[in-house]
């Protein structure tokens, strides 16, 4: 019975290592899958003259309020510098309408003279009669 169950031991083991799958690797095997090449992305397309006249805004609103000039590396043409531009222009443009000290100069304002006035006594907004304008 020994002898038995020991032929019968060794066909199960025999069997067991025939039917089982091979050895996996670490890393499974992949296919290659050749995809359709991608079209090149259309090139935005700016126009330098624009990017001229923001960039001359942005230098005379800066030679007005008296900032250094700015300045970027980047060909008009391109869309960086139609971003940089945009965003100078925007923000110089901000400032400008709210300089500073606006109040007291509106307060001055209101007891000036009117700009308008075409006799005596004041000349130009600002209160100056002719013994002021004599000296």
């Amino acid at each position: 019975m020994l002898v038995v169950a020991l032929a019968v031991a060794v066909a199960a083991s025999a069997l067991a290592a025939a039917s089982t799958t091979p050895q996996r690797h670490a890393y499974p095997r992949t296919r290659t899958v050749l995809l359709p090449a991608a079209k090149p992305k259309p090139r935005r397309h700016v126009n330098a003259a624009l990017v001229r006249r923001l960039r001359g805004t942005v230098w005379r609103w800066q030679a007005v309020i008296g900032t250094r000039r700015a300045y970027l590396a980047a060909p008009l043409h391109s869309p960086r510098a139609l971003r940089y531009w945009r965003r100078q222009a925007r923000a110089i443009t901000r400032l400008v309408a709210h300089p500073p000290h606006k109040g007291g100069w509106l307060w001055i304002h209101r007891f000036e003279g009117s700009w308008a006035d075409s006799g005596d006594p004041y000349w130009g907004g600002l209160p100056m009669d002719r013994s002021f304008i004599r000296a």
